[in-house]
């Protein structure tokens, strides 16, 4: 009998914390809420019959994130962007440590251009795009590239 009621309190306290999560990050650019389910646990005895199984508890089967399309707000600045739909932003980071460069994927669009002319995040990850070709088609096919505004200030870097 403790067990059930402590499987309860463990169910409650994991929604209790999906719950502060998607509180916490309302105001967050691009967060999506996560949504917890759960499920009944029965007892594994092959004996007992299955129309009158007495239950054991609860427990988390999964916590979603609701990837549904949230509102748009527009803004003034040029580099603020959203995707309608479905999809993820890609970017690169780059380990200040190793060099190595990472993928990361967000919904935020709230993008900067850096003093090299990247447009970059907050975190001055760079934004990866496919590379124009020069009829102005964009080339799917080709690796994606970091994306760079040129200007006189930074043509020659």
């Amino acid at each position: 009998m403790l067990s059930v009621i402590m499987s309860g309190l463990n169910v409650a306290q994991k929604d209790l914390n999906v719950a502060a999560n998607n509180v916490a990050n309302a105001n967050t650019v691009g967060f999506k809420r996560s949504v917890a389910t759960f499920q009944d646990v029965f007892s594994n005895d092959p004996s007992a019959n299955p129309k009158t199984a007495i239950g054991s508890g609860a427990i988390t089967s999964m916590i979603s994130r609701n990837t549904s399309q949230g509102a748009m707000t527009s803004t003034d600045k040029v580099t603020d962007l959203a995707i309608a739909g479905r999809g993820y932003f890609t970017l690169a980071s780059t380990d200040p440590e190793t060099g190595a460069r990472n993928v990361v994927y967000t919904r935020a669009g709230n993008f900067t251009v850096n003093v090299k002319g990247e447009i970059v995040d907050s975190s001055d990850n760079q934004l990866q795009v496919f590379p124009v070709d020069e009829n102005g088609k964009v080339n799917t096919s080709a690796a994606v590239v970091g994306a760079v505004i040129q200007s006189e200030k930074n043509a020659g870097t």
